[in-house]
């Protein structure tokens, strides 16, 4: 919700990657909470609380990353959910199909996702 975002992920695909389909990408931005970003990834703490001149004093943040939109929004989700429901959506066009739970994506560690540096 964008309402109550205080950054937002803008995709910056590489325009190098050869096999990148990201010119049709959709997704333009995608709206987050520093506060879960920084809770939930150490990579993320660092880059928005460390000492990175960009994110001091700002109220909302915008940070460029290297990767497509659908993959900051999938991101974003996992993060937030420690799901990948719209993945699935996506890929059968059912929430949480209970025949298949096995194809859900989620996080089975206790430290979190995005835990490299």
């Amino acid at each position: 919700d964008e309402d109550i975002s205080d950054i937002t992920l803008v995709p910056e695909p590489s325009t190098s990657n050869e096999n990148s389909s990201n010119n049709n990408d959709p997704v333009t931005a995608v709206p987050a909470i520093k506060a879960i970003l920084a809770a939930r990834s150490p990579v993320f703490r660092r880059m928005l609380y460390g000492e990175f001149r960009e994110t001091h004093g700002a109220e909302n943040v915008e940070v460029k990353l290297d990767y497509s939109g659908r993959v900051l929004q999938l991101l974003v989700e996992f993060i937030f959910t420690d799901k990948l429901d719209s993945l699935n959506i996506a890929s059968n066009g059912v929430v949480g199909n209970s025949s298949n739970n096995s194809s859900t994506a989620t996080n089975s560690g206790g430290g979190g996702p995005c835990t490299a540096a």
